[in-house]
């Protein structure tokens, strides 16, 4: 049991230990802005006007420690780096600033061209109110064989007759960098920001990480699945061959029909060329006695035995009329009855 108390005892005391390291290691981070832990929040680029570049910041790893990079968009316009001093200090103590200091780093993108000689300014003022009006102080160096130009603690006086107010809670200090047309394309890299009081120490500072670092974007909803268009029902395929069926039941009706008329109208005409030719000798007289008394028909067409009219194609008529015989008809009639 002692044994266990002891060991309890032991453990107990480390993690109190290890607590108070934590505790003490992060108060001493807690006076200065070193991005160690990512992008915080208070920190925005400031695109006032078209001639101010609309930058991309990140959290990146730059010479061996994290610091903030500038992506320079248009080497014509620009930077201006908005520090929000209220979000860091506290709108109560913004009266207590005196000066901010913090790295800047100028690199090209190629890693090759000097980015020669580099400056720009840090203001502050105090808000759209302009209470403090803005002040500023310049920053500059120059790099003619290497790729990168450093400006260690480039600071920024508050002057005591002209102090931050309390409680503007938009109180800026911007960080900017002049912009040079023909100059090559370029990274901004800023680190290690501080707040200093009149007496030159370091104000601790509220360090807060932005969403965007600690949170992962919402994955959009997937759109869901429209439901499937019902398929029309098929046609049923039953019905077609029964009404082409019936189709070819009338073409082979129409075939027939033709074919009966054709051999009808040959039987005709057979029939009615061999009433003709045995009936013209026999009866020459008496057609020659009937000429006075007969009446010329109607039309010119011969009345068929089965009722239907020939046309004037089938020959049947001319017999008739060169013979110029009328009573030629009824014979004809009677001799056709009999073949049949």
């Amino acid at each position: 049991m002692k044994l266990r108390r002891v060991f309890a005892s032991v453990v107990a005391a480390v993690v109190a230990a290890t607590s108070a390291l934590a505790t003490t290691a992060s108060a001493a981070s807690a006076k200065v802005v070193d991005f160690e832990t990512g992008m915080v929040k208070g920190i925005w680029m400031f695109v006032d006007n078209a001639q101010a570049d609309d930058s991309k910041l990140s959290v990146v790893d730059y010479n061996g420690s994290k610091m903030l990079q500038v992506d320079v968009q248009d080497v014509a316009k620009v930077p201006k780096i908005h520090i929000n001093a209220a979000d860091f200090v506290g709108a109560d103590n913004l009266s207590k600033v005196r000066s901010f200091t913090c790295d800047i780093y100028v690199a090209t993108k190629d890693g090759v061209t000097p980015p020669g000689w580099v400056g720009g300014g840090i203001g502050s003022q105090g808000g759209a109110a302009k209470t403090p009006g803005w002040t500023q102080s310049e920053w500059s160096g120059g790099e003619y064989t290497g790729s990168e130009t450093a400006v260690i603690n480039a600071v920024k006086e508050i002057s005591d007759l002209d102090p931050l107010v309390n409680g503007v809670l938009d109180t800026q200090i911007l960080i900017q960098k002049w912009a040079n047309a023909t100059g090559p394309a370029y990274y901004i890299y800023i680190d290690n920001i501080r707040f200093l009081n009149a007496k030159g120490k370091e104000l601790s500072l509220n360090i807060e990480l932005a969403e965007a670092a600690t949170e992962e974007p919402e994955t959009p909803a997937e759109p869901e699945t429209p439901d499937e268009p019902e398929t029309p029902a098929e046609p049923e395929t039953v019905e077609t061959p029964e009404e082409t069926a019936e189709v070819e039941e009338t073409v082979e009706v129409e075939e027939t029909v033709e074919e009966t008329v054709e051999e009808t109208a040959e039987e005709s005409e057979e029939s009615e060329d061999i009433t003709i030719e045995a009936t013209v000798e026999e009866t020459a007289e008496e057609s020659e006695e009937s000429e006075e008394s007969a009446e010329t028909p109607a039309d010119d067409t011969t009345v068929t035995p089965d009722g239907t009219k020939d046309s004037p194609e089938t020959g049947v008529e001319g017999i008739a009329v060169a013979a110029g015989v009328v009573a030629l008809a009824g014979v004809a009639v009677v001799a056709s009855r009999k073949r049949k």
